[in-house]
């Protein structure tokens, strides 16, 4: 039997030659927990394919809830995409919802499918999904092996949680 990698739950036929190469399900994202308005989540990054690079990609249904926690503004020492698909099969780059995404004090409502692109060192979030009218692909990822985060602690941003004390967050 083959070795568990590190958050994998399944992934291809270890008797094949290239079936190490396949992941089918993953623990979710310790930064973007599981909820209800999540209806499908991968997670990857060096701990579980040696040599990979950090990749969280989550399909979304719903808005996110009123009461839920937030992500607090945070910044990463490296790069980082965060990918928004539509999934209108008649519009590829009508996002099907609106997102409201913040970059340092700048707030952006975005309606439409698209890469953003976070230099190394610029505090990014809250990020919430306002309006989902058909599912939303959300992908986030960056060369680092493992993802850490610096959390911003701007007193205006006091309302909203720390992130969960986990190791791939650093304060």
């Amino acid at each position: 039997m083959a070795k568990q990698r590190y958050g994998i739950i399944k992934s291809g036929d270890p008797k094949t030659k290239y079936g190490k190469y396949f992941v089918y399900n993953t623990e979710a994202n310790p930064k973007h927990p599981t909820d209800d308005a999540n209806i499908f989540s991968m997670y990857l990054d060096d701990r579980s394919v040696k040599g990979g690079f950090y990749y969280s990609g989550v399909v979304i249904h719903k808005p996110t809830p009123t009461d839920a926690v937030s992500t607090k503004p945070h910044y990463h020492d490296c790069i980082d995409y965060v990918i928004l698909y539509g999934t209108n099969p008649n519009d590829a780059f009508d996002l099907g919802g609106e997102v409201e995404f913040w970059i340092d004090d700048e707030k952006h409502v975005i309606t439409n499918t698209c890469v953003i692109t976070i230099p190394p060192g610029l505090s990014h979030c809250p990020f919430n999904f306002k309006r989902v009218d058909k599912p939303i692909l959300f992908c986030s990822c960056s060369p680092a092996p493992v993802l850490y985060e610096h959390t911003n602690q701007d007193p205006k941003w006091s309302h909203l949680k720390d992130p969960p004390k986990i190791p791939e967050v650093l304060d």
